[in-house]
């Protein structure tokens, strides 16, 4: 059973910020249990005693408990609660900090008849540890092959990367180059296109473009885009329709939706499976 970590009168002398933090810490920990079938129904009516016990000492509200027989309760009243102490802690709320579960409908695989498309995303110094940790979301979802890491753009390695991919980083191939030119060309040899998301003057909108099977897709920095070494690489860029003032969308963001255009043009997404 996982059992609250700190004496109970030694955390209510706790200052109420750590209260909270370590009330978070613990409740995350029982929703990862119970997600993967760790905690048995005589546990969960311990452990309810022991979370009433605690709420009566700090004087928070008291629950509503569901029925220890109803894990999707318990599931999403651990998850209530969880981020009820984590906006207590007065610490900001990024999306990496939401519960790491496997969601309802999620596959433990992907789908076996659908093989990895041979489609590659290259990032140009993207500096952003969330926005690589997005688009390594969205290349695992797309069934991508590789995501290639180029300059100063933080590896998979890193902490803030991986929780926001959610651990896909896991489930897709990826390196670093030392030189991210050379592989480009390298990649035009084996008879990938190399295909620019960048506003210039030449890109054409994505919608009115075919994509080839074998492509790389090529995302530049937040702040200057794709480095001039790397456009002269380029076979042709794409632009995404903005009706508004602003000239571009985020660098994940439009990764996303260029992502789901190309697979949309070599697989029928209605027969697939939910």
């Amino acid at each position: 059973m996982q059992t609250f970590p700190f004496n109970i009168q030694k955390w209510s002398q706790f200052p109420p910020k750590q209260q909270h933090k370590w009330l978070k810490k613990w409740l995350k920990n029982l929703y990862v249990a119970l997600q993967n079938k760790e905690v048995s129904p005589k546990s969960l009516a311990l452990i309810q005693k022991q979370w009433e016990q605690l709420h009566k000492i700090a004087q928070f509200e008291p629950i509503l408990f569901p029925d220890i027989h109803n894990t999707k309760a318990w599931l999403i009243l651990l998850a209530d609660q969880y981020h009820f102490h984590q906006q207590k802690t007065g610490i900001g709320k990024q999306e990496a900090d939401f519960l790491p579960t496997i969601e309802e409908g999620d596959r433990i695989a992907p789908q076996l008849d659908i093989p990895p498309f041979n489609y590659v995303v290259a990032m140009d110094n993207v500096r952003s540890a969330f926005n690589v940790g997005s688009i390594y979301r969205t290349a695992e979802a797309c069934r991508f092959q590789q995501v290639i890491h180029g300059g100063i753009t933080p590896p998979n390695t890193q902490r803030q990367v991986n929780k926001t991919a959610r651990h896909t980083v896991e489930h897709i191939d990826s390196y670093t180059c030392t030189s991210l030119s050379s592989d480009l060309k390298q990649k035009k040899i084996e008879g990938y296109a190399v295909i620019g998301i960048e506003t210039a003057k030449e890109a054409v909108f994505y919608q009115e473009y075919s994509f080839p099977k074998q492509a790389i897709i090529l995302l530049g920095n937040e702040e200057y885009g794709i480095q001039q070494t790397n456009l002269a690489i380029c076979d042709a860029f794409l632009k995404i329709p903005m009706l508004g003032r602003k000239r571009s969308l985020n660098v994940a963001h439009a990764f996303s939706i260029i992502a789901y255009a190309m697979i949309s043009q070599h697989i029928n997404i209605g027969t697939l499976s939910s």
